[in-house]
């Protein structure tokens, strides 16, 4: 209960930095120093290793042939999608899945973009999506 106090007054706290920063007329919301250090619609965003830490983001690699068995929390479900947040260097990007069976703490999953050897997100992953929400509406007005 109280990490989660600590989350959500962490996120309040980006966020009203971010609204802060916009106002003040610095739209860009990537660069050294922040957070979100960069961001591509294509590729995903890069994190720093102090956001990585302070939202407990961990990753894990997937073995063994497909269906992999993740845990619950791994993944991110988006209106009628589902998905994971998969690391390819530093990028980190959400990848859309198929759950081929449900357990009680797992989920047996697989995509054509995961292999053996994907790094996926098993913790911290209601912060990457806020963080990909955000940046994408970003990009949606800019465009």
């Amino acid at each position: 209960m109280r990490s989660r106090v600590y989350v959500l007054f962490l996120a309040f706290f980006v966020v009203t930095q971010a609204l802060a920063h916009e106002e003040a007329g610095e739209s860009n919301q990537a660069g050294p120093g922040k957070a979100v250090e960069a961001f591509d619609e294509h590729d995903g965003f890069k994190l720093s290793a102090k956001a990585i830490a302070a939202f407990d983001i961990k990753f894990a690699e997937l073995k063994g042939p497909a269906p992999w068995r993740v845990p619950k929390s791994a993944i991110v479900f988006q209106k009628q999608t589902s998905g994971v947040y998969r690391k390819d260097g530093r990028w980190i990007q959400i990848t859309p899945i198929t759950i081929v069976e449900r357990e009680k703490d797992f989920f047996l999953i697989r995509s054509e973009k995961l292999k053996t050897g994907t790094e996926i997100a098993t913790s911290g992953t209601s912060f990457l999506r806020m963080t990909d929400a955000d940046l994408n509406a970003g990009e949606a007005d800019h465009h």
